[in-house]
């Protein structure tokens, strides 16, 4: 595979390596995946996935103004 160079802030990539490193991936791998998926024609979403979306937005939810108070932390 040919090798290709990019600029990127050192800062940034070593935050990025030391994600990859969490997930057990490499930096290499994670951006070709990005590119990809940028690249490849996605399929329309289905009829039958935008109904489960809209079943999970009207879902049954608590309102939560504090987290501790609700739980007792």
């Amino acid at each position: 595979m040919d090798s290709v160079n990019i600029n990127i802030n050192n800062k940034l990539f070593h935050k990025f390596e030391v994600f990859c490193e969490e997930h057990g991936t490499t930096p290499d791998s994670e951006i070709e995946t990005f590119i990809l998926s940028i690249l490849e024609d996605d399929e329309e979403i289905t009829e039958e996935y935008k109904a489960k979306l809209e079943g999970i937005r009207k879902g049954k939810f608590l309102k939560i103004s504090s987290f501790a108070e609700q739980f007792g932390l």
